[in-house]
């Protein structure tokens, strides 16, 4: 019953998922809206999902069918492990291609925004970003943090978020903390390692 338009709601864990099973079901018993291109691949603990096509896609409910809360876009944390199968050092990606790790957007940006972590085109960075729909139409950056990752090494990333701060952590130490979130989508679904839309 988390309302994820409601800072204040958001106590306890929210959703979980540990991607042993290529069904994709969260903890919960939450079911994948979308589930193609995927592998269930070896990880450090059982098993990862691994996506690795542009065409790939994991699309959950932000609420599901019965209440049950999976995200909340204004307060909370989300953390997750990710391996690279890429070197930051010599990562050749198309400039337009800017991966979200997570990510809730409506099917035009322009019309309603999004919010996600992305990284960028050239894999050096990591960060926090949303529509800010502002007159400008600029976009709001409310983390950024330098990576310097190695191709199959297993990195752990959590972000925690409020109206006011934000941090990021990766590998369990702070890297870089911020202002908050100020723009907050009412969409009702979200992404893991692609665009919803793209």
């Amino acid at each position: 019953g988390t309302d994820p338009l409601n800072p204040d709601s958001a106590t306890g864990l929210l959703g979980r998922w540990h991607f042993d099973t290529t069904n994709w079901f969260g903890a919960q018993g939450q079911a994948p809206l979308a589930a193609t291109n995927l592998q269930l691949v070896p990880s450090w603990s059982s098993n990862a999902m691994e996506l690795d096509t542009e065409d790939g896609s994991l699309t959950y409910n932000i609420v599901e069918g019965n209440g049950h809360t999976n995200l909340n876009l204004q307060c909370g944390t989300f953390r997750f492990w990710f391996c690279p199968d890429w070197n930051s050092a010599d990562q050749a990606q198309n400039e337009s291609d800017w991966p979200a790790l997570i990510e809730s957007t409506a099917t035009n940006v322009d019309d309603g925004g999004f919010w996600g972590l992305y990284l960028y085109p050239d894999g050096t960075d990591l960060y926090l970003e949303f529509d800010s729909e502002d007159e400008s139409g600029d976009w709001s950056e409310s983390l950024l943090s330098p990576i310097d990752w190695n191709s199959n090494q297993w990195h752990q990333i959590a972000v925690s978020y409020t109206a006011t701060n934000s941090a990021l952590y990766v590998d369990g130490a702070l890297v870089t903390s911020a202002g908050g979130i100020t723009f907050f989508p009412s969409f009702n679904q979200f992404t893991i390692g692609n665009d919803i839309y793209d």
